[in-house]
């Protein structure tokens, strides 16, 4: 599943003529996101909202709100 959600990232931002760099990591999203984020010293995050439901997000925490909580700089989180 992993290789598909990356396969799937590139195809949609290739095809929506974004340049990007891919990384593909182990472990939490989140950690995963800011360590990456850190080392290549970005100045911004875009990342999707939330997937789960708002009640099942307070209960057990989601990346968006990790990432809220420990990025230094701006977050666009689109839904």
């Amino acid at each position: 599943i992993k290789n598909q959600n990356l396969t799937r990232a590139r195809d949609y931002l290739q095809k929506n003529g974004v340049k990007a760099e891919y990384v593909e990591a182990e472990g939490p999203a989140g950690d995963a996101i800011l360590e990456t984020a850190r080392a290549q010293k970005a100045n911004l995050i875009v990342m999707g909202g939330y997937g789960k439901s708002p009640l099942i997000n307070v209960a057990i925490g989601s990346t968006v709100d990790q990432m809220m909580r420990e990025f230094e700089k701006p977050i666009l989180i689109c839904r």
